[in-house]
Formats: structure tokens, C-alpha cells, sequence
């Protein structure tokens, strides 16, 4: 507290002098302006943490002018220390600041009080506003749309990160909204009936729907969590593009899958430990294997099928490749089938990195060389 600073604003000089004195023994170091304009030119220049300003200055600007264009610069407590008691007067500062108006005859103690509520309150306010600013910031940055919503599906109010491009009403039209006005009449009802079940089981509740907005499908994935009886709040993330990508990854799967049964060569699959992640049908026929739970697990397993005569050459083939991130690479080789017998294969492989350069898997097409002349 000492080291607080208390301006005082008085255009009686002794007045002021006597007012420091009374705030230096309350423990605060004490400044003083014999008007609004020299007010404002120390706390232009000067730290102060809070102003005890008389009402009238005489000449000049009055305290409540003097205080308004203060507050326009800098937020700070402000007392205003008068002998005007008239309602109409109190009326008048009322507006410019809510840290107290004390009459100059109240005594050392009312003064004293007020200026520690004034301080107390200042400090309630500004960690408000740090709050304020703390939870507006972490929803801007939160990628979601979210309502404050009633029971009865009416919007009290909501927000949404700004790269938000797509809401089913202009922003203007959203707050009193009701959800049956934005969704079909099933959707709507549906998302009631999880308002309901959340407010009576105080449970979180999720959802996914689509709508159509500008005439295209969004897909949104929803939580729901109860504010109070009355009210929940709805988070929903815009999922279409990640919906898209599934379903594009879905496809791909299943283009895969089918272009790999169809083809007589072998494909295998071999993930970033360079074990066997996916083998197609017609390897498992070349190889003499019933299902895939017959293939060798790890690495070494895979080596220990290869011919001994055949493994140094290739283990040195494929070290070189890794070393220089080859991505592509044919080799031949004898290897060991189901049955103990070995034949000639020859594998194409891709070899996939990242884009520092890290081997992360392989795609390799097996060929079977038996009875080709001169591969036996």
C-alpha cells in the first residue's frame, strides 16, 4: 500500500496541503494540482494509482471535465472529494466514475474507507477485465461455433472464431432465433430432445448432423453441456472437410483393395519398422500361405526366408538405398516359400519418406519368376 500514489486535486492550496498531509498519513506517498488542466499533465507524466478530485476548481475545467477526459486516456480509480451534497450534483458524477463521492466534513475515517473500497474495487474490476479479455481471447482462437442456448431452443447468444465462413442466418438474425427457424423440423427436434436429456441428467450430450448452407452440405459435430435448468451450451465444430477427407480415404481404401486383388503379382505393404502392414491374395497364393497370420512378423523373420546365398547382396542392395533415399528400387531374389522350397522373386519397390527425409514405409509389387528360363 505504501507504495501507491494518490493524486489530490484541490484549487485551495492550503486546502490541498492539509488533504497530502491526511493522505501521507494514511501510508500512501501523495501528489498535488491546484486544477483539472495540471491533473491531467501529471497523470500524463507521472504514476498514479488513484485521484481524489474536488467537484470545483474554480477557473478552468470543473473536476467532472477534468475527470471524463482522464478516463478517456487511462483507466483509474477516481474519488470525487466535494462540500456539495445536492442530489443534482451527485447525479452529475455519477456517471463518470462509480468509486465514491465523500463529502470534505465526513472525518479521516469515511475518507480513509473510501479511498481503500476505491482500491479494492479498482482491483475486482481490472481482474474482471483480465478474465474478460482471457476468455475472449481463448475463443477467438477455439475454432468452433457456440450458443448459449434455452431449453425450449431459443439462441441467448453466441460466438465464433473468425475463419467461421458458414452460419445457416446472418450473425444480426442468430441472437432470439429460434432452432426451429435454422434446422429441419426432424434436426431440430432431435437436438431438443439432447437439451432435455442434458438438462435433466446434467451429462454431456454429442450429435452429428449435416445442413445445407449456400446450397451445399456442411457436416458439424456437436457437444452439449448444461449452463442450468433453464439453459444449455452448444459447441459445434464445422467438420466438412474432415468428413471429406474420410470419405475421400474410404475410397481410396477401397480402390486399393480392389486394385490389388486384382492384379496376379503380389503386393505387400511394409509400414516404418519395415514390417509387413497388408498383403494382397495373390501374394499369399505365390508364398503357399492359407491366410495372413502366416506371415513372417518382424524384419528378421523376413530375411530369414531369403535364400543364404541371396541375403548379404540384398541386405547390402537395400542399406545403399536407405543411405542415399532411393524411392525406387527392382531386385531379384531366392526365397523360401510355405512349403520349404525356394524360388525366384523379383520385387519393385517404392519407398516412402518424409519430408525430412525419414523412411516412414514401403509399397512393393512381387513378381514370380518360376518357370521363367534362366530365373530358377
Amino acid at each position: 500500500m505504501g507504495e501507491r500514489t494518490i493524486l489530490a486535486v484541490e484549487d485551495e492550496a492550503i486546502i490541498l496541503l492539509a488533504l497530502k498531509k491526511k493522505i501521507e498519513a494514511f501510508g500512501y506517498r501523495a501528489l498535488g494540482a491546484l486544477s483539472g488542466e495540471e491533473a491531467l499533465k501529471i497523470v500524463g507524466e507521472r504514476q498514479v494509482d488513484l485521484i481524489l478530485m474536488d467537484v470545483d476548481l474554480g477557473r478552468g475545467l470543473s473536476g467532472p471535465e477534468a475527470a471524463e477526459r482522464i478516463l478517456d486516456a487511462r483507466l483509474i480509480p477516481i474519488i470525487f472529494h466535494t462540500s456539495h451534497a445536492e442530489r443534482e450534483m451527485v447525479e452529475k458524477v455519477r456517471g463518470i466514475t462509480r468509486y465514491g463521492y465523500v463529502l470534505k466534513n465526513s472525518g479521516d475515517f469515511v475518507l480513509r474507507s473510501s479511498i481503500e473500497m476505491a482500491f479494492e474495487l479498482y482491483e475486482a474490476h481490472r481482474k474482471t477485465k483480465h478474465s474478460e479479455r482471457r476468455h475472449a481471447a481463448m475463443l477467438q482462437a477455439v475454432p468452433d461455433i457456440m450458443f448459449v442456448v434455452s431449453k425450449d431452443g431459443r439462441i441467448e447468444d453466441f460466438s465464433y472464431h473468425r475463419t467461421v465462413s458458414h452460419l445457416a442466418v446472418p450473425d444480426e438474425r442468430v441472437v432470439g432465433a429460434n432452432i426451429r427457424d435454422i434446422f429441419p423440423h426432424d434436426e431440430a427436434e432431435a437436438h431438443l430432445a439432447l437439451y432435455r436429456a442434458c438438462i435433466e441428467t446434467g451429462e454431456i450430450q454429442s450429435h452429428y448432423y449435416t445442413l445445407q448452407i449456400d446450397g451445399a452440405p456442411r457436416s458439424y459435430d456437436l457437444r452439449i453441456s448444461k449452463i442450468d435448468d433453464d439453459r444449455i451450451l452448444a459447441i459445434a465444430r464445422d467438420v466438412t472437410r474432415i468428413r471429406r477427407y474420410e470419405l475421400d480415404l474410404s475410397f481410396g481404401r477401397t480402390m486399393f483393395k480392389h486394385l490389388a486383388e486384382s492384379i496376379s503379382d503380389g503386393i505387400l505393404v511394409f509400414d516404418e519398422h519395415r514390417r509387413i502392414s497388408y498383403a494382397s491374395p495373390a501374394y499369399l497364393k505365390m508364398m503357399g500361405y492359407a491366410s495372413a497370420d502366416e506371415l513372417p512378423g518382424s524384419d528378421e523373420e523376413v530375411f530369414a526366408k531369403i535364400h543364404p546365398d541371396d541375403r548379404g547382396p540384398l541386405t547390402a542392395k537395400l542399406n545403399d538405398a536407405f543411405a542415399r533415399k532411393t524411392e525406387t528400387l527392382i531386385y531379384s531374389y531366392r526365397i523360401m516359400d510355405a512349403r520349404g522350397a525356394y524360388f525366384r522373386r523379383e520385387d519393385s519397390a517404392r519407398f516412402l519418406y518424409d519430408a525430412e527425409g525419414r523412411y516412414f514405409g514401403a509399397n512393393v509389387i512381387c513378381r514370380d519368376l518360376r518357370g521363367r528360363e534362366g530365373c530358377d
